[in-house]
Parts: C-alpha cells; structure tokens; sequence
C-alpha cells in the first residue's frame, strides 16, 4: 500500500483554483493562487500526522465575500491534521488555537470594512460554524480547497489491481446541499526525469441515490420562479494525480468538477497543484 514516507519531511506547493458559478443574473468567477508547505510530522500503522502552513494567498474577485472570506487565511497560517492511511482528514489537532485566531481575524475585519450590515451576518455565520464544532469543521474542509486536493483520498491505494473506487461527499455543495460522488480511479506506472511515479486517471458520477434531489429541487424553483422546473443535474468529474514511487509524496494534481442544470444553474471548479520546487 503507498504510504508517505520520510517523517520530518516537507514540500512546497502551489495551487492555482478557478471557479465560475452561474444562476440567473448571477454570475462570478474567480481565481485563486495559493502556496502552502506540507510536512510529514509523525506517523503511526493507522495514521499520517501532517502540518500545513498557508504561505501566500492572492485572488481575483473583488466582491465583498470574497474580500471577507481572504481575511479567514488567517486561520489557516498553520493546521495540524491527523489523517488515515488513505488520507483522509479525521481531525484537526490543533483546533483550540482557532477561537484565539478567530478573535484576531474579526478585529482585522472590522478595522478594514467598518461595521456594517453585511460583514455582521458574514461574522455571526462563521462563529456559528465554529461553535459547532471540531468535526464539524473537519466535515466542512473535507474535499474542498487545497485540503480537498491534498486529502483526497486517493493515496493509500494498492497498486494491484490497477483500478479501484473511492466515494466522496462535498459537504455544502449547493447551499447546504451536500455532492455525493462515485470515483473510479485507473493506476499507471510513469516515467519523468527518470523518476517512478503512479499516475492516476479518475473519472466520477453523481451518487444518484445519495443525492437528496428533492431539496434540490425545491432549492433551483425558489432561486428561479419556476414551479414546472424538473432539474436534472449534469456532473462531469475528471481528476489525475502523480505520486512519487520513492517516498509516495503528491507531485501534482488536477480537479475538475462541472455541476449543471442547463439554461439553470451552472457551478464549475478547478484546481491545479504543482510543486512549487519540483523534485528531480
């Protein structure tokens, strides 16, 4: 089974996200760029305890949750995870420093916006996530953000057979709509620089009878006014990775994820991750 190796060992990545949402006159996109340090601080037969270190953070969109949301960072300067043997988050162990943490980024806010209607109900919702609780939290992060890219799930794996299937919940995919999803996932031996890796292809379906459909379509005929709607989502996910034979470290991954109800609703994500010093 791989497993990351080298306990006291870290990597630099940087992630490159874009998504584009469309829902009637609504229509954002963004970019962002973001560079974080991965080490490997201990590990044990059942788990991987793992630090990660937000470096830098830019974006693109100029919108005031957007420019809330960029001042949550601040939380995340430093997360220690413990993770299973297929890298799944199971906690986080340093979760009692983010109440002290969530004082400071609150004062930040309100010294740079002022006090006003909108950043009042951004901070209330956001204390009321956090007063839910720790795996709360870690149900949130789960699959999403650079946590969803280097979390995925998909290490862990046993090369032989060179197929296997992973399910994935994106928790608060639409509203408070969970995405559930089917993955299949192809293993691949490759070669670069005269480096081993194990490529991995994967393709996913929606989780049609996980899907709670009838929330959502009450949810598309109130944004929309159409009480005849019967909308039928589109999903399209194509995912690949690269790790390292030697040591089983992430050397670079890519996800898409496309949500559709033609001429309705449209929600596509993408995430690029690159060593930001790539080993040769």
């Amino acid at each position: 089974m791989l497993r990351l190796q080298g306990i006291g060992k870290s990597e630099i990545y940087e992630m490159v996200t874009r998504t584009h949402l469309r829902l009637g006159d609504t229509d954002v996109e963004n970019e962002t760029h973001t560079v974080f340090k991965k080490t490997l601080l201990d590990q044990s037969a059942e788990s991987d305890l793992i630090r990660i270190e937000l470096l830098s953070f830019e974006q693109t969109a100029e919108d005031g949750a957007s420019k809330f949301i960029e001042h949550l960072h601040e939380l995340n300067k430093q997360l220690i995870f413990e993770c299973d043997i297929l890298g799944n988050i199971q906690r986080i162990v340093n979760y009692d420093d983010l109440p002290n943490r969530w004082k400071r980024v609150q004062d930040n806010l309100y010294a740079s916006f002022g006090n006003s209607p909108e950043l009042g109900a951004f901070v209330a919702a956001f204390s009321q996530s956090l007063e839910l609780g720790e795996s709360a939290l870690v149900e949130s992060m789960r699959h999403k953000g650079i946590y969803g890219v280097l979390f995925s799930g998909m290490n862990g794996f046993d090369p032989s057979p060179n197929e296997f299937e992973r399910n994935r919940i994106i928790p608060n995919f639409i509203a408070d709509i969970p995405l559930p999803l089917t993955i299949d996932a192809e293993v691949f031996v490759i070669l670069n620089n005269h480096v081993a890796y194990w490529y991995i292809a994967a393709d996913g379906t929606l989780n049609e009878s996980a899907f709670n459909y009838d929330v959502f379509k009450r949810l598309m005929k109130d944004v929309t006014n159409t009480f005849n709607l019967e909308p039928i989502p589109e999903v399209i996910v194509e995912e690949k990775y690269l790790f390292r034979q030697s040591d089983g470290w992430l050397s670079e991954a890519k996800q898409y994820l496309s949500f559709e109800v033609p001429n309705v609703y449209w929600n596509e994500i993408g995430y690029s991750l690159i060593l930001q010093t790539p080993k040769k």
